[in-house]
Formats: C-alpha cells, sequence, structure tokens
C-alpha cells in the first residue's frame, strides 16, 4: 500500500503552500504573480490555477525553473534581470497589474 511521506521535509513546503494560498484571498479570475520559480514557486502555480487564477505569471532568472513554472500551468515565465518585469505584466493583464502577488523566494532580503 502506497504511503504519505510524513517526515518535516516531505510536508511542510506544501504546508507553506496551502497555508499562504488561503492567506492570499486568490480568487477565481484573478492575475497572480509569483515571485519566484523553485519548489515552492511552481506549487503555487497549480494552486492558483486550481483556484481559477485567470492570468499566471512568474518571475524567475533561472530559465530551467521558469520552464518548470510554465509546464506547472504559468501562463508566462519573466526572467527579471534581463527583463522589464512591470511593463511584461502590464503587457501581461491589459495594464491591470496583479491581483495577488506570492513571494516565493529564499531569500528575505529579496521578497
Amino acid at each position: 500500500m502506497p504511503t504519505i511521506a510524513t517526515s518535516p521535509d516531505g510536508i511542510e513546503p506544501l504546508a507553506c503552500v496551502l497555508n499562504g494560498r488561503n492567506r492570499a484571498g486568490l480568487s477565481q479570475g484573478d492575475a497572480v504573480a509569483i515571485l519566484g520559480a523553485g519548489p515552492i514557486g511552481t506549487s503555487h502555480v497549480k494552486f492558483a490555477r486550481l483556484r481559477g487564477a485567470a492570468r499566471v505569471i512568474v518571475s524567475e532568472p533561472n530559465a530551467q525553473r521558469r520552464g518548470a513554472a510554465l509546464a506547472f500551468g504559468a501562463d508566462t515565465g519573466i526572467d527579471p534581470v534581463a527583463e522589464d518585469l512591470l511593463a511584461l505584466m502590464r503587457e501581461e493583464t491589459g495594464g491591470r497589474m496583479a491581483d495577488v502577488v506570492i513571494g516565493a523566494i529564499g531569500t528575505p532580503a529579496l521578497a
């Protein structure tokens, strides 16, 4: 019979994503910006889609992680080092920008 990992390493990241999702107040039709596309950020992409987000925009300098975010359902992956994040967000949302912004960056000074 399959088992569910209950170690802190397996459950804690998912608990953080679920807690953040509940606190963000994301509603159906929202435009969501996710800063960071590591395991936490890509999980937020999936949950934003499940909550009915209309647009999911991910900001991530690492090309492989941007690709993972797109595979998880993000509409757009932006490299904030090489591209103008705010201009592209305006373009992607028709000037509306993001209704919800989720910081999934492991460096507190950047969040």
